[in-house]
């Protein structure tokens, strides 16, 4: 606990608490937040989908806009600030950072304000159309500008942000994502209903992301079809997303059917990471995968695309797991292969995940916070 006396208040915005990677990151700060002495108010513009209720401690307020769509959030947002007058409020997602801008502006509300990047905003940007990917460009290099600093996940998603947006680097700090913790180690204990993690069972190949473009699942299940003609083995996908039609179908096309499971979104995916034999990330592009350091915790060998960004940091240019080429399906099934005969051996220490933890992580938000600054990783 941090001694503190009248301690400011923080607040935490962003879109909604469903089943993604920066709700979970946002629910762990919020409660390490809390513990340090801090009042804090988490600030969503839906809960419909929310899966992360559950994991909020009574002392953390949850204020719901109820917007369906983030665009109609303003008004209600500028209320909100205009009432409570927090010393700080951090934003993350581009549309909601981009509101939280916006409205902290109007507000008139003298609020330190902080936005997260999570992402590769070029690949974001380049994965839309040319009028939206325009429009989106202008918004982002607008809102992003009037922010009083900037946080990114990553170094890969720092220089990202100075070279596409002109983010000057005295607005730029990188702190790694608060993502292991007790709960995550108590979770991974936890009993798994699945019976291909039982005794006796083939080895079990573990990815969780949602089914989409940027995870690229296709090149997962190609390299997989690889690997299956050498060894006899089983691949678990967790995750939810618009192209589960087509991974089926692949499936279905490489007769797989039998040795690939997907079970959707799972709440305890460390459960899975903890007796998978292999944790591998096909993504084509990310910001800093929050799954791959959580397996790294669970204590599960890991493969991952050399992709931009957040990897080769991870896994520290390939010392702590090995790093394949995006869309490569050979050498991805090249480097599951060679995993796979090693056994499961723990890929790193503690020394290696420190910077990942909740209270490391925490410690370096609330210098940003106050106002202060950041230790570089």
């Amino acid at each position: 606990m941090i001694p503190v006396s009248d301690p400011p208040k923080f607040t935490l915005f962003i879109a909604d608490l469903g089943g993604g990677g920066a709700e979970r990151v946002f629910v762990n700060l919020g409660k390490a937040l809390s513990q340090s002495g801090y009042p804090v108010d988490l600030v969503v513009g839906t809960l419909h989908g929310a899966v992360y209720l559950d994991e909020l401690p009574p002392d953390v307020r949850l204020i719901n806009l109820g917007v369906s769509r983030m665009a109609f959030g303003a008004p209600s947002l500028i209320r909100y600030l205009r009432r409570e007058r927090p010393s700080a409020i951090l934003a993350t997602g581009g549309h909601s950072s981009c509101l939280a801008v916006l409205a902290h502006q109007f507000s008139g509300v003298r609020t330190r304000m902080i936005v997260r990047e999570a992402n590769m905003v070029g690949q974001g940007l380049r994965a839309m159309m040319p009028l939206m990917r325009w429009a989106f460009s202008l918004a982002m290099w607008y809102c992003y500008h009037r922010a009083d600093h900037m946080i990114a996940v990553s170094r890969g998603v720092a220089d990202d942000l100075s070279g596409q947006l002109g983010i000057p680097w005295k607005k730029l700090s990188v702190i790694y994502s608060p993502l292991i913790s007790n709960a995550l180690q108590n979770r991974a204990l936890e009993p798994l209903d699945h019976e291909w993690f039982q005794e006796g069972q083939p080895p079990v190949i573990l990815s969780v992301g949602r089914l989409t473009a940027q995870k690229d699942q296709q090149t997962l299940i190609r390299a997989f079809a690889l690997v299956r003609k050498k060894v006899v083995a089983k691949l678990v996908i967790l995750g939810e997303g618009e192209n589960r039609a087509k991974l089926e179908a692949l499936i279905s096309e490489l007769g797989l059917a039998s040795d690939i499971s997907l079970p959707g979104f799972h709440k305890n995916p460390f459960a899975f990471m903890s007796r998978a034999r292999l944790f591998v990330l096909s993504s084509a592009w990310e910001g800093l995968p929050g799954s791959l350091i959580q397996a790294m915790a669970c204590g599960c060998p890991v493969v991952s695309t050399d992709c931009p960004s957040g990897p080769k940091e991870i896994l520290q240019d390939g010392r702590l797991g090995r790093l394949v080429p995006v869309g490569d399906a050979t050498s991805m099934a090249g480097a599951i292969l060679e995993s796979l005969s090693k056994g499961r051996k723990a890929p790193c220490g503690p020394e290696d995940l420190y910077p990942y933890t909740v209270e490391y992580s925490t410690r370096e938000y609330i210098k940003i916070l106050l106002g202060g600054k950041a230790t570089p990783p």
